[in-house]
């Protein structure tokens, strides 16, 4: 699995990584990353039983981020007054119209610390390290593949030929055995 991604969606990487979980039941997966797999790029990363960089791959970025721009001020100083029309008490907790009121940054800060503990316990399991252990390494910082490697988050340096050879060995083939590429053809 050859990852390239600085991340994005978390529903999104949820489902890959979902996707991921069920290969791995009967076949090795062999992670493999570009020059940046950060946050959703590193969680997909968490279904591979061997996990490679470079040693300038950027990588780690373990954390959740939640940005709502409040624009109200801004939009009253341009004599804009927006009106929202809405149907329910927090049905604009994501507008950018309006700050959060105190519930509503309840809720979202609720939400954000139990993605990032379904993060860290994933990453936690994936590389056999405790969470506390992997919140050290977390927070939303960003790694070297070098330091990624001495904090536990690789197992190896390499690319896609070293990948490849640490999937043949893991699934128990031939060093010969052919190895075909695919490649998604919407990037």
């Amino acid at each position: 699995l050859y990852i390239d991604s600085p991340g994005g969606s978390a529903a999104a990487s949820e489902a890959i990584t979902a996707a991921l979980d069920e290969l791995a039941q009967d076949r090795p997966v062999v992670a493999c990353f570009g020059s940046v797999a950060a946050s959703g790029g590193y969680y997909i990363a968490t279904p591979a039983r061997w996990i490679l960089a470079q040693s300038t791959a950027v990588t780690g970025s373990i954390g959740v981020l939640v940005v709502k721009p409040a624009l109200d001020g801004l939009l009253r100083k341009f004599r804009l007054n927006p009106v929202a029309y809405q149907r329910g008490q927090n049905a604009d907790i994501l507008s950018p119209a309006s700050p959060f009121n105190d519930f509503q940054r309840d809720r979202m800060q609720s939400l954000i610390q139990g993605a990032y503990e379904q993060f860290t316990e994933r990453v936690a399991q994936s590389r056999k390290m405790s969470t506390e252990a992997v919140d050290a390494v977390g927070g939303g910082r960003v790694w070297t593949g070098a330091q990624a490697l001495e904090n536990g988050l690789l197992d190896q340096f390499g690319g896609l030929y070293e990948a490849a050879i640490k999937a043949r060995e893991l699934a128990g083939l031939p060093l010969d055995a052919p190895v075909m590429m695919m490649r998604d053809k919407s990037s």
